[in-house]
């Protein structure tokens, strides 16, 4: 029953020049198996019936500068199926049909920082994260402890990362929106999205939105929170978004966009969105 963070996802667009890049750290002192998604042909269909999907994604997880795994269709090879379905069904993550073109992976990977990045070609794509216990693991043990993902917004196509709190009772976590700040030394991305809106939700209820996270009423507390958890500062009255929040264990989203109104012609660029267990 230990309070933490489990399913982790990512869904956004991708264009040949700007894949999406998800990063995760698992926590703990011991390896942790994972099961590692690209959804594209699987939400395409029924259920979910996402238009403009990526039609064949890659998938490639690296530590640091290196390539730890790779995958294109999820059942290629034959032993790489195997092991996906096996980790699907364990998980209770949806299904791929039979020799789709969505990519995924199971690897047991050491404590520490992970990239995954989704590639092959222009449309909307998913990235998943799973944790998969082994029999009779405590769950908590060996966790996932945050998530980050940069990818392309636009109007109309928020990037939205999902997550899933285990437990019993609440979890504190920060969650931020960004944008300016990426464009700014040390990071120099290029095609920012100015002004990132950052909104939380548990299903269609949103439960907090912040603009700029300066002017949140837990400012103090938003900043505290980034030191504890390593992520890097945010500028003073930089207008990247951010919040700090008790949550039910539970599933939710959270939905990075750009302005709208006046402004909605500054609503298209790069943006950043993470997700950091953050007990104090």
């Amino acid at each position: 029953g230990r309070e933490h963070l489990t399913n982790l996802s990512v869904r956004t667009q991708t264009q040949n020049a700007t894949p999406l890049i998800t990063g995760f750290v698992i926590g703990g002192t011991t390896a942790k198996q994972v099961l590692i998604r690209a959804a594209g042909p699987a939400i395409a269909q029924a259920p979910f019936n996402v238009p403009g999907t990526l039609g064949d994604p890659t998938l490639q997880v690296f530590r640091g500068n290196n390539t730890i795994a790779q995958n294109d269709d999820w059942n290629t090879p034959a032993a790489n199926g195997t092991a996906v379905t096996a980790a699907t069904a364990r998980t209770g993550a949806f299904a791929f049909r039979a020799g789709s073109n969505d990519a995924a992976i199971v690897s047991t990977l050491q404590p520490g920082p992970y990239t995954v990045m989704i590639g092959g070609g222009n449309g909307t794509a998913l990235a998943e994260i799973y944790e998969v216990l082994a029999n009779n693991e405590v769950a908590g043990t060996r966790r996932l402890a945050n998530t980050s993902a940069r990818g392309l917004v636009s109007p109309g196509n928020p990037l939205i990362a999902g997550f899933v709190i285990s437990g019993t009772i609440p979890q504190r976590v920060l969650i931020r929106g960004i944008g300016a700040t990426l464009g700014a030394p040390p990071f120099n991305v290029p095609g920012v999205l100015a002004n990132p809106q950052l909104t939380l939700f548990r299903g269609t209820t949103a439960l907090k939105t912040n603009d700029d996270w300066f002017r949140d009423a837990d400012a103090a507390f938003i900043r505290d929170a980034a030191a504890r958890g390593g992520a890097f500062a945010l500028g003073a009255q930089s207008v990247d978004a951010a919040m700090v929040i008790y949550l039910e264990p539970g599933a939710y989203t959270a939905q990075v966009s750009g302005p709208t109104g006046a402004n909605a012609n500054n609503s298209t660029g790069i943006a950043l969105v993470e997700v950091y267990e953050s007990n104090l």
